[in-house]
C-alpha cells in the first residue's frame, strides 16, 4: 500500500526530486526500526532522569516558571478581561461551556454534541471511522468517499484545551481542569503513537504539539497530578521524536514544512534542557529562517496564492518567532522584516470594512486559536503588526486590539497598540511577484488577481483566477471570489470552485485557464496562464490596471486574454475593457458572481442588474459585439464545509477574433 501511494504521488514529477525523495525514504526505513523501538519504549521515569529530574513533573514545575507568560501576565490579563475585554470574557464562558458540554462546530459541521466520550479517529460529519493501522500505512484522501480526514484532524489540533486554558487562567474554573486532563488523557489512550489517522500527518502532529504545549502554559499553576504531567509530557516528547522523522519534504516546501519546523521549535523550546530537544529547536529554527525566505516572495506574498493560507504561513512564523524567543532565541532580522511585510500584504487587502477576500483554497487553518473570528477577518494580524513594528498606518484598519494578539504577545502589547497615532490613507497597492493588486478610494476596494497559479507553477491552493477581481462599494461587498467548500470530501465540488467559471474571470471555448492535470489530482494545475503586460496607472479621475495571460496560447488557434480595470476614485463605478487577440472563431464566457442575497434580473440586451437590500449593481456592455445573458447558479463559501447559494451573471459571446468588450458597472442607492 506504501509503495502504491508513493508511486501515486511520484506521477510527473521531475527525476532530480524522485531521486531526492527516493534517498529520503530509503533513510527512513533504515531509521525506522530504531526509531519505533524508541518511541515504544521511551518511559516519563527515564526521560526524567535524562533531564536530571525526579519526574516529569518536577520537569515542568521548573520549565513552567515563566513560559509564556509571566505571573505578572496572568495578573494582567485578568485585570484585562475585568476591564477592557470584559464582553470578550463573557463570549469566553460560552466556549468554554461548549468545550466542557463536548459541542463542537468543526468545518461545516454545525453545533455537534459528541457525548461523553470523544471519538478522536470519527469524521463525524459523514460517519467514517479510521482503525489503528501504522499511520504510514493509512491513505487517508478516501477520494472514492465522502469521507473528510480534516475533521478527526481538526479535533485532535487541541484548539479547544487552549479555550478551556484561558479558561483557568482568568476564571479559576476547576472545571476546566479536570476537562483538559480528561481530554488529554483520552487522547493519548486511543491514539497510540504512530498508529492511527491522527499520526499519519506530520503538520498535524506539529499543531496538535503546539496547542498543548500553549495550553500546558495556560495551566502551569493548576492543580494537577504529578501523574498527569508525566503521561502528557511524555506524549508531548514523542511528538517531538516524530517530527524530525517524518519530515514534508516536498517537490516544493510550502505549508505542511513550514509546520513541521514550527513544531520542532516548540518542542524543542519546551524540552530545551535535554540535548535532543536542543537539536530540534536548532533545526526548526533554522529551517524556518530558510523556508521564510523560499515561500515569501520578494513583494511579501505567500507562495501559495491563497489568501487564506498567507494567514495561516504567517500565524506559523509568528508563533514560531514565540517559541524561539522562549527558548532564548532573537529571530534573524530578515526573518522579522519579511513577517512585516506578510503583515502589510494583510493590511493593503483588508477592506475599510468587513472581512476580506478569500482567494485560493481556504480551510479556516489557525495555528493557535485564542477567541472565535470570522475566518475571512484578518485584522488581528494587523493589530499585532501594530505592538509588534509600531506602525500606526495598520492601526485604524485594524479596528482594535484583538484577543488573538494580546494572547500571543502578551499584555503588555496592548499598551504598545494604545500608543499610537491613527494614521491611515486609502491607496492602491501592487504586489507585482504575486500579481496581486489592490485598488482604493474612499468609497471602493477592488482585490485583482492578476498572477500565475502559484506554488511555483504546481498550483497547489491557487485556483484559475487569473483577471479574476473582487468589488466592494461603501463597505457592501458585490462581486466576490467563490472561496473553497471542500477537499477530499467530494473531488468534484473542489473541482469546481478552483475552476475557471467559479471566478469572475473570462473563459474560452469552455476550457480552463489552467489545466487540470491527468491523472486527476486535487492539488497541482497546470502551468499555462503567465501574466503579460501588467501596468498600473493613473489618468485623471481614474485608476487603471491593464494586464493579461497566456492561459488559452495552447490553443490550436492560439488566444491571448487582456484585461483592463478602471476604477473612478471619485464615483462608483469601474469599467472592464476586455481583449480577446487570435484569428478564428471562438466562444468566450464572461463570469460576475454576485455577493450572496442578490436577485438577479435582466434590464436589456445590454444590461442586468443584482439587487440587495440597501443598494444595486447595474453591469452594461459596451461596444459592437453582441452577448447572450444568462442566470447561473451560484456558490459562495465562507467557511470551510459552507456553501450558500448566490446567483451568477453569465455573459456569451461567439465571434472571430480578434475583439474588444467593455462592461460598465455602476452602484445605486437603494430605498429600504
Amino acid at each position: 500500500m506504501r509503495v502504491l501511494d508513493l508511486w501515486r504521488r511520484a506521477a510527473g514529477r521531475p527525476p532530480s526530486y524522485l531521486l531526492k525523495r527516493a534517498m529520503l525514504e530509503a533513510g527512513r526505513f533504515t531509521r525506522a526500526g530504531p526509531a519505533w523501538w524508541r518511541l515504544r519504549h521511551l518511559t516519563a521515569a527515564g526521560l526524567a532522569r535524562g533531564a536530571g529530574f525526579h519526574s516529569l513533573a518536577d520537569f515542568w514545575r521548573e520549565r513552567a516558571a515563566g513560559f509564556l507568560y509571566s505571573s505578572h501576565d496572568r495578573d494582567e490579563l485578568r485585570r484585562l478581561y475585568c476591564t477592557s475585554y470584559a464582553a470578550e470574557g463573557c463570549a469566553l464562558q460560552g466556549r468554554i461551556q461548549q468545550v466542557l458540554d463536548h459541542e463542537f462546530d468543526l468545518l461545516g459541521s454545525g453545533r455537534t454534541n459528541l457525548g461523553p466520550h470523544i471519538d478522536w479517529h470519527l469524521d463525524f460529519k459523514s460517519g467514517r471511522r479510521w482503525d489503528l493501522r501504522p499511520a504510514g500505512k493509512i491513505n487517508y484522501a478516501e477520494l472514492d468517499q465522502p469521507s473528510d480526514v480534516k475533521v478527526p484532524w481538526e479535533l485532535s489540533r487541541g484548539y479547544q484545551l487552549v479555550t478551556l486554558g484561558q479558561g483557568w487562567l482568568l476564571f479559576r474554573d476547576e472545571r476546566t481542569v479536570h476537562e483538559f486532563a480528561a481530554q488529554v488523557q483520552s487522547w493519548i489512550l486511543a491514539n497510540p503513537v504512530g498508529r492511527g489517522i491522527n499520526w499519519a500527518c506530520t503538520m498535524e502532529v506539529a499543531l496538535r504539539a503546539v496547542n498543548w504545549i500553549w495550553a500546558g502554559a495556560l495551566f502551569a499553576d493548576a492543580p494537577l497530578a504529578d501523574g498527569f504531567w508525566d503521561e502528557m509530557l511524555l506524549s508531548l516528547y514523542q511528538h517531538g521524536l516524530w517530527i524530525p522523522e517524518h519530515l514534508e519534504i516536498a517537490q516544493v516546501n510550502g505549508n505542511h514544512f513550514t509546520a513541521n519546523a514550527l513544531g520542532l521549535v516548540a518542542c524543542g523550546s519546551l524540552f530545551l534542557p535535554l540535548s535532543e530537544a536542543q537539536r530540534w529547536f536548532e533545526q526548526g529554527s533554522r529551517l524556518l529562517e530558510e523556508q521564510i525566505r523560499l515561500q515569501v516572495d520578494e513583494d511579501g506574498v505567500d507562495i501559495e496564492a491563497s489568501t487564506a493560507y498567507h494567514r495561516l504561513v504567517l500565524e506559523m512564523f509568528l508563533v514560531a518567532a514565540r517559541f524561539m524567543e522562549s527558548g532564548g532565541r532573537t529571530p534573524s532580522r530578515d526573518y522579522r522584516a519579511k513577517i512585516g511585510q506578510m503583515i502589510d500584504f494583510v493590511h493593503a487587502c483588508t477592506p475599510a470594512q468587513g472581512p476580506g477576500p478569500v482567494v485560493g483554497d481556504a480551510d479556516d487553518g489557525r495555528v493557535v486559536r485564542f477567541a472565535v473570528l470570522d475566518p475571512r477577518d484578518q485584522r488581528y494580524m494587523l493589530s499585532t503588526g501594530c505592538a509588534l513594528y509600531g506602525r500606526a498606518d495598520w492601526r485604524q484598519r485594524s479596528g482594535r486590539y484583538y484577543e488573538d494578539s494580546l494572547w500571543l504577545l502578551g499584555p503588555s502589547s496592548a499598551r504598545r497598540y494604545d500608543e499610537l497615532q491613527v494614521e491611515e490613507e486609502e491607496k492602491s497597492r501592487t504586489f507585482p511577484v504575486s500579481g496581486f493588486h489592490i485598488l482604493r478610494s474612499s468609497r471602493q476596494y477592488l482585490f485583482i488577481d492578476a498572477g500565475p497559479v502559484g506554488f511555483c507553477g504546481l498550483g497547489g491552493h491557487g485556483h484559475n483566477d487569473c483577471l479574476g477581481f473582487e468589488w466592494h462599494v461603501d463597505g457592501h461587498p458585490l462581486l466576490t471570489d467563490s472561496g473553497l467548500f471542500v477537499y477530499t470530501a467530494s473531488p468534484m465540488w473542489r473541482d469546481l470552485y478552483r475552476s475557471t467559471a467559479f471566478h469572475n474571470t473570462i473563459r474560452v471555448d469552455g476550457e480552463e485557464i489552467n489545466r487540470f492535470l491527468s491523472p486527476p489530482t486535487l492539488w497541482f494545475l497546470g502551468n499555462d496562464a503567465q501574466p503579460i503586460d501588467v501596468r498600473f496607472r493613473c489618468v485623471g479621475e481614474c485608476e487603471l490596471l491593464e494586464t493579461g495571460h497566456t492561459g488559452y496560447r495552447r490553443l490550436p488557434d492560439p488566444v491571448t486574454v487582456r484585461r483592463t480595470f478602471e476604477m473612478n476614485l471619485h464615483r462608483p463605478v469601474l469599467r472592464l475593457m476586455d481583449s480577446l487577440e487570435g484569428r478564428e472563431e471562438h466562444s468566450a464566457e464572461f463570469y460576475f458572481h454576485a455577493a450572496p442575497g442578490a436577485r438577479f434580473s435582466r434590464l436589456s440586451d445590454d444590461a442586468v442588474e443584482f439587487r440587495w437590500s440597501g443598494c444595486s449593481l447595474q453591469i452594461v456592455r459596451l461596444g459592437d459585439v453582441e452577448c447572450l445573458w444568462a442566470e447561473k447558479e451560484g456558490w459562495f463559501s465562507p467557511s470551510y464545509g459552507v456553501k450558500i447559494l448566490r446567483p451568477v451573471a453569465l455573459a456569451s459571446i461567439r465571434t472571430r477574433l480578434p475583439f474588444h468588450v467593455a462592461w460598465e458597472m455602476t452602484v445605486s442607492a437603494e430605498e429600504t
